[in-house]
C-alpha cells in the first residue's frame, strides 16, 4: 500500500523566505491542490493524508472537495524548538507523529508533498517502493535532496527521513535538504539504502511559497525531453568517477 501525505500550515509560524503568506490565499491553493490530489489518488489507488502544523479546522481545508478516496487529517502542534529551527524542522516532526499514530503497515511505502502543490503525473511518479529505498531527487553531488516531494519505504522514514529533522536548524544552514543527504550518507555508501530517482521527472503544479511564481506542468514537460537526456548523461558520468 502506498500513502501521499500533504503538508500543510494556513497560517505559518515560520515566515522568513516566505512570499506567500496570507492565509486566506494559502488555504485557497491548499485546497486547488488537494482537489487534483484526491483525483490522483481515485485514479491510482494511493491513500491520502493531509497533516496540518498550524491549528486550521479540518473542515475549512478538506470539506467540499470532490473525490471518493478519504482523506485524513491531522493536526501537529510544533513545539517552540521546532518554530526557531525552521520549516523542515516542524514539517518532519510533524510526519514523524503522524507515522507513529498511523499504524501502517511494516511494507508501507509513504511519500511526502508540499501541500501547496500537485503533481500533474503523480501516477508515473507515485509507486510502491522495496524495503530500505529512498526515492527523489538529489543534486549530483549529493548535497541536496529536493523535498518538495519524497518517497521512501516506512523503515527508511523512521530510520533516516524523522532522524535528520531533528538535526535541521535554518539559523545556521542546516535545512531538511541537506540534513537528509547527511543521514542518509553512510547508509547509501555502505549499501544497506537504495536511492531510487523518479522514472521521469514529477511535473508540479502550483504557486512556490518561497517565490511566488507558478509551477506549469505544461511548460515542465516541453523542458523536460530536452533536460532528460542532459540529464541522464550527467548521472552516467558521475557514476563513472564515482566508480
Amino acid at each position: 500500500m502506498t500513502t501521499v501525505i500533504l503538508t500543510a500550515a494556513v497560517t505559518p509560524s515560520v515566515t522568513d523566505h516566505l512570499v506567500v503568506n496570507d492565509p486566506g490565499t494559502r488555504l485557497r491553493q491548499y485546497r486547488s491542490s488537494l482537489e487534483a490530489w484526491r483525483a490522483a489518488a481515485d485514479a491510482s489507488g494511493f491513500a491520502l493524508a493531509v497533516v496540518e502544523t498550524s491549528g486550521a479546522a479540518e473542515n475549512d481545508v478538506t470539506h467540499g472537495i470532490a473525490g471518493s478516496t478519504e482523506i485524513r487529517f491531522e493536526s501537529y502542534t510544533p513545539s517552540d524548538d521546532e518554530i526557531l529551527r525552521g520549516k523542515g524542522a516542524i514539517e518532519t516532526a510533524a510526519l514523524g507523529h503522524f507515522l507513529a499514530s498511523a499504524s501502517l503497515p511494516d511494507e508501507e511505502t509513504v511519500y511526502k508533498c508540499t501541500g501547496r502543490l500537485s503533481v500533474a503525473n503523480a501516477n508515473r511518479v507515485i509507486s510502491p517502493l522495496a524495503e530500505a529505498t529512498l526515492r527523489g531527487r538529489m543534486t549530483l553531488d549529493r548535497s541536496w535532496i529536493d523535498t518538495r516531494l519524497v518517497g521512501a519505504s516506512l523503515d527508511v522514514w523512521r530510520d533516516i527521513v524523522i532522524p535528520a529533522g531533528r538535526s535541521v536548524d535554518d539559523r545556521v544552514d542546516q535545512p531538511i535538504e541537506k540534513e537528509l543527504v547527511v543521514h542518509a550518507a553512510s547508509r547509501l555508501a555502505g549499501g544497506s539504502l537504495s536511492w531510487d530517482r523518479f522514472p521521469e521527472r514529477p511535473f508540479f503544479e502550483g504557486i512556490s511559497g518561497t517565490s511566488g511564481r507558478p509551477y506549469s506542468a505544461s511548460r515542465s514537460r516541453l523542458s523536460n525531453l530536452l533536460l532528460a537526456r542532459i540529464e541522464n548523461h550527467l548521472v552516467r558520468l558521475a557514476a563513472r568517477k564515482q566508480a
